[in-house]
Parts: C-alpha cells; structure tokens; sequence
C-alpha cells in the first residue's frame, strides 16, 4: 500500500516479494550540480539526503491520530534495523522514545558528515599583464610608454631619481618624468603665465651633472615645446648643484626661449645673475629674503565657487523690447493713428505731460485707452522720447522690522502713499526681519486699448506679453524662496522663515498675496549693511485708472520714475572657504569668472533710426 509519497513508493524489486524504499532518480537541476561539487558528496548520497529530507517534512493527517502509526526506518549508514513501534494518542513507552532518538541522532551525524567541505586541489595562478612601477605609481622605474598629462608633485624626504644611460651617434636617452617642487602662477589680463621648477634627478659624478635635453625632447604633457613660439616660454636648466652658492638657478641657465622683456618668455629676469624662482616678500622678519620663501600653486577641489547669481527682483522695473512705432498722419486715418500712438505708449509710455497744468494721465485718472483724442495727440507730437516705460514686476521687499534692543524698541519700516517708491535703510543687524510680498494682480487687458466706434473692434495693444513674463518671474521667485533657504541682500545674508501661503497661483481667482518673513542670520559679508524697500502701492500693486505700471523713464524731461536693477536685488549666494595647507606669509588668488547670464532678441538700437 502506498503512503503518497512519490520519492518513497512501493515497488517490486528483482527476485525479491519484499516492499522496501525506492529513490527515484530525479533529474537535478544546475544549481543543485553546484552544490553537490561544494559540499564534495557525490550525486546518489546527495539524492538519497533530499528523499530523507521530504519524508522527514511529511506532515500525518490528523484523522490518522487514532490509527497506530507502524514504520520501518533506517538507523544507521549501511545498516538496517527494523524496529516496529506503536505510537498512540494515549501514551509512548519509553524504549519507544529512547529508540527514537538514536535514529535521529545518528541519521543527522551522518549528514553533517556528508555535508562537510572537502579541500580542494591546488591549482598554477593564471598569467596577466605585469606592469612594473615608475615614477608616476611611485617608485623605482621611468616611464615606458609616454609621457603623463599631470605633473606629478614631489614628496618630502621622498628619494631623488638616479638617471643614468647611454646617448651616442643620435641613439639612445632616457625618457624621464620630473616631480614639481615650485609653482607660481600669474594673471594678465585675458592671459596667465606659469613658472614651474622640477627636479629631474641627481646630479651625479663631477660638476656639469647631468646634460642638459635637446628641445625638440621636452615635453609639456604631450605637447613638444619646440612647436612653440620661444617668446612665449622660456626652459632653464641647472645641472650643478654641488656647493651652497651654486644651488640657485639664475638668468644665465637659460637655455631656450626668451627673458628680460615684458613681451618675452619670462620678463622678470632682467640679468643673468638674477634669481629666476623668486617670490617677493612682505615680512617683519628681517633674515627673511625672497629667495628663502618656498611657493606653489594649487586649485581648491571644495568650496571654491563665490558670488551672487539667480537673482529676484525687489521691484525692479520690467520693460518691453524697445520697438519704433512710426506714425504718420498724411496716409492714416484717426482709427489708426490712434492705435499706433497706443503701441507706442506701451513701450515707452506718455513721454511727459499731456496738459498744460503739468498732468500726465495717471494724474487725470485715466487709463491709456480712454483718453481724448487731444491727449494721444499731445503725446504723438513728443515723437517717442524717453527710454521705456517700467511696469512692476509686482513683488518687492515692503516692510522692514528692527528687532528690539536694550535701548531701542521694535521699529517696523514700510512706505505709505504719501512717501517715495524706494527707502533705504541703515544699519541692518542680525535678528531684523524683512517682508517680500509676491502680488496677485495684473495689468488690465484693455489697459492700452479702446474702440474706435460702437460696433468696432478694439485697436491698440495688448498686454498679455506683459503679465505671462511677470507672472513668470512672480513663479520663479516662490518656487525659489523656500523656508530654510539662505540669500544675498546688499552683502547681508538673510533666511527665509516663513511663508503665508504653500504655493503662490499668479491670478487665482481671489488668490492672496504671498507674503514671504526673511531673518537677518549674518552682516560680517556686508561693507555698508544697508538694504532697501519698496512701497506697496507704487511698486509692489499698483492699481487704479491709470495706475498699472510704476512710471516712465524720460531722461530729456529729467523725470524718470522707476527701480533700478542694482536697487538690493535678492540673489543665491556661494561662499567659498579655502585654507593654505601649511603654513605661509602671503596667498595669491587667482580669479575665474563665468557669466551665467544669456540674452536673446534685444533691440539692436545700432541699427534703429534717430525718430
């Protein structure tokens, strides 16, 4: 009868009528080849071990607990015991249990022992590449294949090079790369210069050391020197070292290119005698020479960048690109004359007064599109002066706050309507508070447009140009603006604390303002510690007829309303901190400057004509 145990299933063997357990030969699958090889058992033990493993894991029905449970079992490596046990639900004798336990015991010494890993044979390590060392991996052999791009720099107490060879009839040399002891760079301009001293090796036997290279064999990384114009370098070589007063190298070392002028190679060496490796001094201590002072140069891998860049405006003026708009009145009728002075108002504005009593339009209370026909012709006749109209940028810095001191109490700055457009402040201290709101207004969309009869169209010109690009900046600026975040502020550095809103919407409908808190964190960067704000409803919302930009920039009519661009801009900052790493007397600083800013379809006002 079989148990349902496909591994262990009854079957009749040859000339044999007893039923006994049959493992069959299942196929194994790779990884368990692999662990046969590992644990060093062969294929039929490992089979044999599964089959005990999944009979052992059989778990009995129990509907069978009232059916005695009779099993023949193996109890040892090569011999079998038969040993009939009863097992009930009621009770176990204790030769039943005993019994037990000593199959189990020795059943799983023998596996342990089948499991365990056999030492493998020993086998000959394959050949590879073998690549002996040199000066650059440090240590014994000069290089075999070409030259480094890097010039490696020398260690001290690190052992001078032996250069030895054979150079005769044109054949043979030595191929060597020297260590860098001494470096100074120089910036000129759009142009710098380098002076670079190596040691090459030691001098060996007798006075004149070790011959000087010919230069079609000196290399500047894998540049020959000899393709290079001579005023453009100069090559000092220095083979005699052996007493005190011979271990400078001075002007007349030179062996190629040029000195002693500013437009040659090297012009600080004047004469033959003068020191070539000097750097000049500023120092109280009188035993101190130029020649004595070791320099070199390096780049800062970290925190090397410094500056303001990514700046946002604190109401700066916003101004279309400037455009000529000719009008003419001989082939124009008023429609559209009127439409051209409107287009022209958009980009620089009203040009001054429209009346005699010294009013502009905003005075009167009127918007662009709903002025007289005397008023458009009044601006008409000033023939587009005046540089451009500023539109707000709706978002500035409005209200400043002075912390509170041991004599002085809280003070909160802001500018009302009877004030300027701009203030500027003084003395700012760490702990002052400063509010950059981001306004959710626009210009109205027929600010510049009117209609030239009942039933006619809208002429002029529209300003959804306008608004999109503020709205655009508005964006930026509260993406920007994050709490924790740290800016520029007229060299002071400022961190954003508090945010009214999650997200600004520009034009939501009745969306809020976005008011942004900055504390004051630090003033040591800052010279005059000063910072400027903007009025709210000048700069910042300007509403009402006639009352949708900040002013217009007439320099003819010195009456030029506007924020300027350098007016205390909230920018990112980058602050570099760079460390000599030994001890020195002066530091050099070389700096790089990189321009992120890229404009694109700026009026050419070379090519435009005189109106």
């Amino acid at each position: 009868m079989a148990n349902g145990n496909f591994v262990r299933a009854a079957k009749n063997g040859k000339g044999s009528v007893v039923f006994g357990p049959t493992v069959y030969d299942v196929p194994l699958l790779p990884f368990e080849k692999q662990l046969i090889a590992t644990i060093g058992v062969t294929e039929e033990e490992y089979q044999r071990f599964t089959a005990e493993a999944k009979r052992r894991g059989v778990i009995r029905p129990a509907a069978y607990d009232h059916i005695p449970d009779i099993q023949n079992a193996i109890l040892g490596s090569g011999a079998a015991i038969a040993s009939a046990y009863l097992t009930t639900t009621a009770a176990k004798s204790a030769t039943t249990v005993v019994l037990t336990n000593l199959a189990i015991g020795v059943t799983l010494t023998g596996i342990s022992y089948l499991l365990t890993p056999k030492p493998k044979m020993p086998r000959a390590k394959g050949g590879g590449a073998i690549d002996l060392g040199s000066v650059t991996g440090a240590s014994r052999f000069t290089p075999s294949r070409g030259f480094e791009t890097i010039a490696e720099l020398a260690d001290y107490a690190s052992p001078i090079p032996l250069i030895f060879g054979l150079y005769k009839d044109d054949i043979g040399g030595m191929l060597t790369t020297p260590k860098l002891i001494w470096s100074r760079m120089f910036s000129h301009g759009t142009m710098q210069r380098a002076k670079l001293m190596f040691v090459v090796g030691e001098q060996g036997v007798g006075s004149a050391g070790i011959q000087p290279p010919e230069l079609e064999g000196i290399f500047l990384g894998n540049n020959p020197l000899d393709t290079v114009f001579k005023d453009l370098f100069a090559f000092y070589w220095h083979g005699d070292s052996s007493t005190s007063d011979k271990y400078r190298i001075i002007g007349s070392d030179k062996r190629y290119g040029t000195k002693g002028k500013s437009h040659r190679g090297d012009p600080d060496v004047q004469e033959d005698d003068s020191d070539v490796f000097v750097f000049p001094v500023q120092s109280n201590d009188k035993e101190l020479n130029d020649g004595d002072v070791f320099c070199h140069a390096f780049s800062p891998s970290n925190s090397s960048e410094f500056g303001v860049y990514s700046a946002i405006a604190n109401g700066t003026n916003y101004r279309v690109n400037y455009q000529l708009i000719p009008i003419s009145t001989e082939n124009l009728d008023n429609k559209a004359i009127k439409s051209q002075i409107l287009r022209r108002m958009k980009v620089v504005g009203e040009s001054g007064n429209v009346d005699a009593d010294g009013n502009d339009l905003r005075a009167l209370e009127k918007n662009p599109g709903d002025a007289d026909f005397d008023k458009l012709t009044e601006i008409r006749k000033k023939n587009q002066a005046g540089a451009g109209r500023n539109y707000s940028p709706r978002m500035g810095i409005i209200e400043y706050t002075r912390t509170a001191t041991e004599t002085t109490a809280e003070e909160k700055i802001t500018l009302g309507e009877d004030d300027g457009a701009i203030l500027r402040i003084d003395n700012v201290a760490v702990d002052d508070e400063i509010k950059f709101r981001i306004s959710n207004t626009s210009i109205p969309a027929n600010f510049y447009q009117k209609k030239a009869g009942e039933k006619d169209a809208l002429i002029g010109a529209t300003v959804d140009d306008i608004n999109t690009s503020v709205q655009s900046f508005q964006t930026q600026a509260d993406d920007v603006l994050q709490p924790g975040e740290h800016f520029e502020i007229g060299g002071n550095i400022w961190k954003v604390t508090k945010r009214t809103e999650t997200q600004f919407i520009p034009l939501e409908k009745d969306g809020d303002d976005q008011t942004i808190t900055l504390r004051c964190v630090d003033t040591s960067t800052s010279v005059n510690k000063k910072i400027g704000i903007v009025s709210n409803s000048k700069v910042v919302s300007p509403t009402g007829s006639g009352n949708a930009f900040i002013g217009d920039s007439v320099p003819e009519a010195n009456n030029s309303v506007g924020v300027g661009e350098s007016f205390f801009p909230i920018t990112k900052v980058e602050i570099a901190s760079i460390k000599n790493n030994r001890p020195s007397i002066s530091t050099e600083f070389g700096l790089k400057s990189t321009v992120f800013q890229r404009l694109n379809g700026l009026c050419n006002f070379q090519s435009l004509p005189t109106p």
